[in-house]
């Protein structure tokens, strides 16, 4: 019913009971393997085939591969996902960091800090900063809820500041960037016209808000409709004027006759 203090080597064991000790090496066999039913807790394990378990937790070993009905817990993992199994996955908790080569499709992704080379979402992608090449979507929306802001001010005259950007066309330097032909502005040029609109990132990279740039734009064309709206008046009024100084010389011609 038990075996213990050995050191030396056994062909072959089988047991009803327990079978303990430091090391265990060799291999066991399929018929085996369908009659373990506990193995305690384990610090290491290496296969070189598939481990099938209800739960796997706290490894430090090598797995070729894992198949699982209930939770992997681990550290870290490292590896690759397949297909059918990125299609078995319902929950990740929380990621500190993944590294994709290929294609990420989630229903809701938050507090990734890696870098993703792709990223396919049709749910929400939730992040305090997103850089990226290229971004498509088919909508996207800014957060601008009245209930998370303070210190609200109106925005003051802009519309010489606007008249002083510079708009530019240009190549990006790193093909990566994108090969095309590019139109914009100069981070450096605006930030010194409009500070709020240019963030720079932890490597000292400069980045334009353009969306927000549509305040400082829509405050130009109020203030210019202002200016249409005063000449058109002052317009109405010399044309008002010119009429009454017509009326007056016909009636001094009339006069005259």
């Amino acid at each position: 019913s038990s075996v213990g203090a050995t050191t030396g080597n056994f062909t072959d064991i089988t047991a009803t009971g327990t079978i303990t000790g430091g090391t265990f090496s060799g291999t066991l066999g399929a018929g085996t393997l369908n009659n373990i039913t506990s193995l305690g807790n384990l610090t290491a394990i290496t296969v070189s085939g598939n481990v099938t378990a209800s739960s796997v937790s706290a490894t430090t070993g090598n797995f070729t591969d894992i198949t699982a009905t209930g939770t992997i817990t681990g550290g870290t993992f490292s590896g690759t996902l397949g297909t059918g199994t990125l299609n078995n996955i319902t929950s990740l908790g929380n990621l500190t960091a993944i590294t994709v080569s290929g294609n990420i499709t989630a229903n809701s992704m938050s507090a990734v800090t890696s870098s993703l080379t792709d990223i396919v979402s049709t749910g929400t992608i939730d992040a305090n900063t997103i850089s990226a090449t290229n971004i498509t979507v088919a909508n996207f929306t800014n957060l601008s809820d009245k209930r998370f802001k303070k210190s609200i001010s109106t925005l003051p005259a802009s519309l010489t500041g606007i008249l002083s950007l510079q708009p530019v066309s240009y190549n990006w330097i790193n093909p990566a960037f994108g090969k095309n032909r590019q139109i914009g502005f100069i981070a450096q040029d605006v930030q010194k016209i409009f500070p709020e609109l240019v963030t720079e990132d932890k490597s000292g990279r400069l980045s334009i808000n353009y969306s927000a740039m549509v305040s400082p734009i829509v405050k130009s064309i109020q203030e210019q409709q202002e200016q249409i709206e005063s000449l058109k008046k002052q317009n109405q009024e010399l044309q008002e004027k010119m009429q009454q100084l017509e009326n007056m010389i016909k009636k001094l011609a009339s006069q005259k006759k």
